[in-house]
């Protein structure tokens, strides 16, 4: 029972991520290198690896089909990249580390030598400086006020609404499933505690959780700026 409940579970997985594939315009079959989860990363030097694109600004399918990044993203020397990231826009520092199912949207900075963990989201408005590590799975805000529609129910666009930035200074650690809200400052060194609610600036030295995130402490290791911790 416990084969056949696995086999079950495999065959929905490989199925939802051919539909996942098919939805960018990748073509894809049960037996395609898409799905083989296994594959060593992408790490870019740079002459390469070479993007194709269907048309100047389109979304582009990275080599092997595991990775969608626009044309117009920078990506400095020997940076890592992990499958099924979805990159535009944005700008990604030497020897950083961008995990599975990561979504950077444009206009984000991230610095050299930082460790972005799977499943986070980092919107448009945020900056992350050098020697950065971001947890798995978190998430940062732009809108204070979030609406679908406008007052006379038409659907918002980028002109309706205000993107408020958001600064991870140097060194500093937020971890896992931790929640980013628009318009604070995480201080250089500073520690976010997995699963805490970011409502306003860190110190830096920081060490903060909680649901607002609080001050517990201050870390013993300080920063240097271009050294990491």
């Amino acid at each position: 029972m416990f084969t056949l409940a696995r086999r079950r579970s495999t065959g929905l997985f490989r199925g939802i991520i051919s539909v996942w594939a098919v939805s960018r315009g990748a073509k894809t079959h049960l037996d395609s290198p898409l799905l083989h989860l296994t594959s060593p990363p992408t790490i870019w030097k740079s002459n390469g690896p070479t993007i194709p694109s269907s048309r100047p600004g389109a979304p582009a399918i990275a080599p092997g089909s595991r990775q969608v990044i626009a044309p117009d993203v920078e990506i400095g020397e020997r940076v890592v990249l992990r499958d099924f990231v979805n990159l535009y826009g944005c700008q990604i520092g030497d020897d950083s580390r961008i995990g599975t199912f990561v979504e950077i949207q444009k206009g984000v900075r991230v610095g050299r030598s930082c460790k972005i963990s799977s499943h986070t989201f980092i919107c448009e408005g945020v900056t992350i400086e050098d020697n950065v590590f971001i947890g798995h799975g978190v998430t940062f805000i732009n809108d204070a006020y979030p609406r679908a529609t406008c007052e006379d129910g038409r659907p918002q666009t980028e002109v309706d609404w205000e993107c408020i930035p958001t600064r991870i200074c140097e060194g500093a650690s937020i971890g896992s499933g931790a929640t980013i809200l628009c318009g604070v400052t995480v201080g250089q060194g500073a520690m976010v505690g997995a699963g805490s609610v970011v409502t306003r600036d860190v110190p830096p030295n920081a060490v903060v959780a909680g649901n607002p995130a609080r001050i517990l402490r201050s870390t013993t290791v300080s920063v240097q700026p271009g050294n990491g911790r």
